[in-house]
């Protein structure tokens, strides 16, 4: 074939190719750890902790209903009220499930604004103020006036 042979590249040995593959594993793992380390920094993202609040709270309140459904039938069947006690069991089971979905709500609320005292402030002056108390619960130490009629 003389000199109209294809020039080949010549091989560094199976030593120098380790290095490389090496050397490039290397460096794949420090992307990975950056990567990984930047993803913790950040947090979760926002639409995947979104989706899991909503699943949460259907959860809580098909839970709930459905807990409220076979409360209902075992009375029914047990009293045998038929459909009495099933129709107040899903009703139970309606309102704790809303109930569970408020708390639900108001907890992760609370922790997306990270400022849990504002919730507890709002609820203490507002249960002071029903029984005639000052902002810290207490009660009101001057009398008060009678009322004209």
């Amino acid at each position: 074939m003389g000199e109209q042979e294809k020039a080949q590249p010549m091989s560094t040995g199976l030593h120098d190719d380790d290095e490389r593959l090496h050397s490039l594993r290397r460096r794949i793992d420090e992307q990975r750890r950056r990567r990984d380390a930047a993803a913790r920094r950040s947090g979760p993202d926002p639409r995947v902790a979104a989706h899991h609040l909503v699943l949460r709270l259907l959860a809580d309140l098909g839970v709930a209903l459905a807990a409220g459904l076979v409360l209902g039938w075992g009375i029914d069947r047990y009293f045998g009220t038929q459909p009495w006690g099933m129709l107040a069991g899903m009703l139970l089971g309606i309102a704790a499930g809303v109930r569970n979905v408020m708390h639900t709500a108001d907890s992760a609320s609370r922790a997306h604004s990270g400022n849990d005292a504002t919730s507890q402030h709002g609820a203490s002056t507002s249960a002071a103020d029903a029984t005639g108390g000052d902002d810290a619960g207490r009660s009101n130490p001057q009398p008060k006036k009678p009322m004209k009629s």
